[in-house]
């Protein structure tokens, strides 16, 4: 089970985009600032207007998509494909496709992320300062969800105890770094250094 979103697009010029997902937020995101969106939501004309239709629970997606076809049916949009149907066919291939292509798609995207490493560096970063409240917010959400867990994780980890690479004085994990700027580590460390 999960829950479906089927949304409408308007934009300036009156025009009507309808679709369907289950991530409204993501989705929108695509909408906005994705420069690979295929869908004909690009044929409206900025700025757009988002509103969901519709929220219900589905056991299936193609359910899911029927419903989206109706209202593309009863409203006048720019839709072109059928909500169903073909995009069904697509994503099972594209599964198949990926399952019997692991090794060859991973090495593909490795030799692509080393020769466009500047290019990706910019994207990133331009990115994380559009996206820089989102990750705010999700992050907030994540400590507020999860705060016994941190809790645990953060005892454990400063409950650790651990040998210093350079004075072999026992201390614990979460100290580490505070310790190696001590005068007694640092003074070892130069030693260290001199003898090499």
């Amino acid at each position: 089970m999960f829950i479906g979103y089927i949304y409408k697009i308007t934009g300036s010029c009156g025009k009507v985009y309808i679709g369907s997902t289950r991530n409204y937020k993501n989705r929108v995101e695509q909408h906005r600032f994705d420069k690979r969106e295929r869908s004909n939501s690009k044929l409206l004309v900025k700025p757009l207007k988002f509103e969901i239709i519709r929220q219900d629970e589905y056991k299936l997606v193609k359910t899911m998509y029927l419903v989206e076809q109706f209202y593309i049916d009863i409203n006048d949009c720019v839709n072109q494909q059928r909500a169903f149907g073909r995009r069904l066919e697509i994503r099972e291939y594209k599964k198949e496709y990926n399952i019997k292509n692991k090794k060859k798609i991973s090495d593909w995207q490795k030799v692509y992320r080393e020769t466009h490493k500047e290019e990706l560096k910019k994207k990133k970063k331009v990115y994380s300062e559009t996206h820089k409240e989102y990750f705010k917010e999700k992050c907030k959400e994540y400590r507020e969800t999860h705060k016994e867990e941190i809790k645990k994780k953060m005892k454990k980890y400063w409950s650790i105890k651990i040998e210093c690479i350079y004075c072999k004085k026992i201390i614990l994990k979460g100290n580490i770094c505070k310790h190696h700027k001590t005068k007694r580590c640092l003074a070892i460390q130069e030693s260290l250094k001199d003898a090499k």
